[in-house]
């Protein structure tokens, strides 16, 4: 019987969720958004008669840049892209957490 503490394929993560981590993407934000929209027919077609998905829905990247805006002002950049773990992660230093000021 599968534990009600881990997460199975349908879980949504949403905005009032604690990442474990964040990583700024802000450099490569624009080359993510680039490859999503390499995906268009999976995306919002107001012709479609296929049932709506959470990928169809007209509002799909602004929720994605809003999610990456998001956590990304957790850490002081403009984009992050948040990691969530339900073990520990194991880092050789504290110094591979901490992000550099630049």
């Amino acid at each position: 019987m599968p534990s009600s503490n881990v997460p199975n394929a349908t879980t949504e993560v949403t905005l009032t969720s604690a990442a474990s981590s964040v990583i700024d993407i802000s450099s490569t934000f624009d080359k993510k958004m680039e490859s999503i929209r390499a995906h268009a027919s999976q995306f919002h077609n107001p012709a479609s008669a296929d049932p709506q998905t959470i990928l169809s829905q007209p509002d799909f990247l602004q929720k994605i840049e809003a999610r990456a805006r998001y956590y990304g002002q957790t850490i002081g950049v403009k984009y992050g892209e948040p990691f969530f773990s339900f073990a520990p992660v194991g880092v050789r230093s504290m110094f591979d957490l901490v992000l550099s000021k630049r």
